[in-house]
């Protein structure tokens, strides 16, 4: 199958100021002191070392791993919010990115507003975008709230209107990262359904989450995301078996650290 997107040699890097609050007089100082280098008091940070994969189409490749290990990087890399420190990143064809269920809405509005709006920016005319609505309606359970501004939904209103706008743009490229995180179990089941049906359309996928039952259940391969590197990159099952030993060993420990604790002796 013909690779829809490629990662050759990735690297991400941050700067982070060493010392908590920064002066304008120390920043000032500190810069002009030392004639274009990159200033003492900031230090380096690989959010993403040396990363290479590819997806191909029709494919649903899960990312996984702990927090902080670099998988929202990864997506904004891909989505071009962040340019790579080095490296390339390839992507043909239209892409959706659906990460925190409250990006890009605008609360002031109302939720058929929001409709507009960002099928508008998918490229989409008004008249397009009213034949759309009965779908993201239906598919969303919104219809007696459409008409309220989206600062009075619940989180899981959010998500599940989010989701069904995602859905009905028909991109060729859909990254989600940890949207199922919020919702009723009902509302997860008709999106995962709903992933499956777009991959039989040929849709790619890429689907970042803690979810291991989602990875299981959805996801072609797998990527292993751990301190900014890939640790393994494959079969979903082996991955994610290999995962959960991880997680229950540290699982383990904790709970037998917090056994050790004598929280009797901890005062206000």
């Amino acid at each position: 199958m013909d690779e829809i997107i490629k990662v050759e040699n990735v690297y991400k890097q941050f700067y982070f100021y060493k010392y908590g609050r920064l002066s304008l007089k120390n920043f000032l100082i500190e810069s002009f002191s030392r004639f274009g280098k990159k200033p003492s008091f900031f230090k380096r940070h690989y959010a993403l070392e040396n990363i290479n994969f590819s997806v191909r189409k029709g494919e649903v490749l899960g990312i996984i791993g702990r927090n902080g290990s670099g998988k929202s990087t990864l997506a904004k890399l891909i989505m071009g919010i962040y340019i790579p420190t080095s490296g390339k990143i390839k992507v043909r064809g239209s892409i959706f990115f659906l990460a925190d269920i409250a990006a890009g809405f605008q609360n002031e509005l109302t939720g058929l507003e929001n409709i507009f709006l960002l099928c508008s920016l998918y490229g989409y005319r008004k008249k397009e975008i009213r034949d759309m609505i009965p779908e993201i309606l239906s598919f969303s359970n919104l219809e007696e709230f459409i008409n309220i501004p989206v600062k009075y939904y619940s989180s899981g209103m959010v998500a599940r209107l989010g989701f069904s706008i995602s859905i009905s743009v028909n991109p060729e490229i859909l990254l989600i990262d940890e949207v199922f995180a919020v919702g009723d179990e009902d509302f997860k089941l008709k999106c995962v359904n709903k992933i499956k049906e777009l991959k039989k359309r040929g849709t790619t996928i890429i689907f970042i989450s803690h979810n291991m039952n989602f990875i299981e259940a959805l996801c072609d391969r797998v990527i292993w995301l751990e301190a900014g590197k890939i640790k393994d990159i494959g079969d979903t099952n082996r991955i994610v078996s290999e995962y959960l030993k991880i997680v229950r060993e540290k699982r383990r420990k904790m709970v037998s650290l917090l056994k050790d604790i004598d929280f009797s002796e901890i005062r206000d």
